[in-house]
C-alpha cells in the first residue's frame, strides 16, 4: 500500500513539474484595430487563444483565426474567408524562449522585458520584438500584457490581396494595411 501512495505522490508531483504555465483564454485577449476610409478605426478581437509556457521558458500561443470578433458576422465571415484564409490557415502562432523573462519575473512584482519572438501567420513566419509588461501574482498567476502596440503590416504576411478583397466587398475607398495589435494573456500554473 505504502508503495501505490508513493507512486501516487511522485506521480502528482512529476506532473505539477512539468505542468508550467497555461493560458487562461476566458481572462486573456488579443486585440486589434483597422482603419478604413482613412479616418474610421474600429477595435476587433479573437475569442479563440490557447498557449502555454512550459518549464524550459518555451512560449506558443495560438490563435485561431476563425475566431475573430468584429461585432459584425458578416465581416467575420469576409476576414475569416478572404484575410485570413482560415481553410488554408487556420490558426497564427506566435512562439518564443521567454527563460530569461521569467527567471527576473520575482513573485508579486511588475517586471518589463523584449521578447524576441517569431510569428507565423499566414504561412510566413517573421521575427518581432516585443515590449511587454509581466505581473507575477503569488508565484501562481503570470499576466503578460503589451507595453505598446505591436504593429502587423499585410505586406509582411501576404495579406494585402486579402485587405483588397475586403475593400472591394465593402465597397470602401481604403482599408488600412498596418494593424496595431495588443494582448492582455493570463497564465495559470
Amino acid at each position: 500500500m505504502r508503495i501505490v501512495r508513493l507512486f501516487t505522490l511522485l506521480s502528482v508531483i512529476s506532473f505539477q513539474a512539468l505542468a508550467g504555465w497555461q493560458l487562461s483564454n476566458d481572462k486573456s485577449s488579443v486585440n486589434f484595430l483597422t482603419t478604413k476610409q482613412e479616418h474610421i478605426t474600429e477595435k476587433h478581437s479573437f475569442k479563440a487563444l490557447s498557449g502555454k509556457v512550459n518549464d524550459s521558458g518555451q512560449f506558443s500561443l495560438d490563435i485561431d483565426l476563425s475566431s475573430v470578433d468584429t461585432k459584425i458576422g458578416i465581416r467575420d465571415e469576409r476576414m475569416q474567408k478572404w484575410l485570413f484564409e482560415t481553410a488554408s490557415f487556420a490558426k497564427a502562432n506566435i512562439s518564443a524562449d521567454v527563460s530569461e523573462a521569467l527567471k527576473q519575473s520575482k513573485k508579486n512584482s511588475v517586471s518589463q522585458a523584449t521578447i524576441n519572438a517569431v510569428l507565423n501567420l499566414h504561412g510566413v513566419k517573421k521575427d518581432v520584438a516585443i515590449d511587454v509588461l509581466i505581473t507575477n501574482v503569488d508565484g501562481k498567476k503570470l499576466i503578460v500584457s503589451s507595453q505598446g502596440p505591436v504593429l502587423i503590416s499585410a505586406n509582411d504576411y501576404k495579406l494585402v490581396q486579402g485587405v483588397a478583397k475586403l475593400q472591394e466587398l465593402a465597397g470602401l475607398k481604403s482599408i488600412g494595411l498596418t494593424v496595431p495589435v495588443t494582448f492582455n494573456l493570463v497564465f495559470n500554473k
